[in-house]
């Protein structure tokens, strides 16, 4: 097929996250790899910055912490 786009693979998306934010925004980790492998190319285009704004928007270090 002439022009069709190739969909990278999870290793293949981890590994364009990390070159283009530096790490793996903590959010990411907890979404399905279909879900990751789909939605990255468009989440690329964000900006780094917005991804810190959505990765500190859905933070879950406290998530499972007890208010004893």
């Amino acid at each position: 097929m002439v022009g069709a786009i190739r969909e990278m693979s999870y290793e293949e998306t981890i590994e364009d996250i990390k070159n283009t934010c530096g790490r793996i925004p903590g959010f990411m980790n907890f979404l399905p790899r279909e879900k990751l492998v789909r939605d990255w190319p468009s989440w690329k285009g964000v900006g780094e910055i917005d991804i810190e704004r959505a990765s500190g928007l859905l933070c879950t270090d406290n998530m499972f912490e007890s208010d004893l």
